[in-house]
């Protein structure tokens, strides 16, 4: 009588395991089927992200951020004033066409007296106008508002912007290492160290 409910026992025992097992089994085939529709809506989501940020950074082909520019020197037609003070800062000479711009403003909420005044962002009508104003930018290389250091930099995406910054990054520190070999020796990285200084103040604030 005992061995007959034992037996019983251990069947009912391995009828569980054999459900038991096919319940796991049809679990994982789940997980495996889910794990795929999870791969590809991350590919398919990335592709989207990748598609929003070249649009993001075709719209702003035509704008240019100024970096440096004292709050309110651009007066209440910020528009009017950038396309007078480029030409002048820029030594453009006489243009073909007086630089149109679409529109332009500041970035962000307004600052406390004392801290670094907000990016402007200008938008050129034309896009030709926006290229020839950077050319102009890289070739005069210093800029200046009333003694004040101005700089104009490519109105990015935020995510290529990122992407820029973690480059730079990357860049800087081969620089020092490559200054740092014996080769160099301590006088011309102390010469380099000053350059060195800016670029790190240009990752920072681009």
């Amino acid at each position: 009588m005992e061995l007959r409910q034992t037996t019983k026992q251990l069947a009912d025992c391995t009828s569980r395991i054999g459900e038991a097992e096919e319940r796991v089994s049809a679990v994982e085939d789940e997980c495996c089927v889910l794990k795929g529709k999870v791969e590809d809506l991350e590919k398919r989501n990335k592709a989207l992200e990748d598609k929003l940020v070249d649009m993001e950074t075709r719209s702003r082909l035509n704008n240019i951020r100024v970096v440096g520019l004292p709050e309110g020197a651009e007066g209440p037609d910020p528009c009017s004033f950038l396309e007078n003070w480029l030409a002048d800062a820029l030594d453009m000479g006489p243009l073909r066409s007086p630089l149109v711009l679409e529109r332009a403003h500041r970035v962000g909420p307004r600052r406390a007296t004392g801290d670094p005044p907000r990016p402007l962002i200008m938008r050129f009508l034309n896009y030709k106008q926006k290229v020839a104003v950077m050319n102009a930018a890289r070739k005069k290389g210093e800029i200046r508002y009333k003694n004040i250091n101005v700089r104009l930099y490519n109105d990015l995406a935020t995510e290529v912007h990122k992407q820029r910054k973690q480059y730079d990054a990357v860049i800087l520190m081969r620089l020092i290492t490559y200054l740092c070999t014996p080769q160099f020796g301590e006088t011309s990285i102390l010469s380099q160290g000053g350059q060195i200084l800016i670029y790190i103040y240009q990752i920072q604030n681009h």
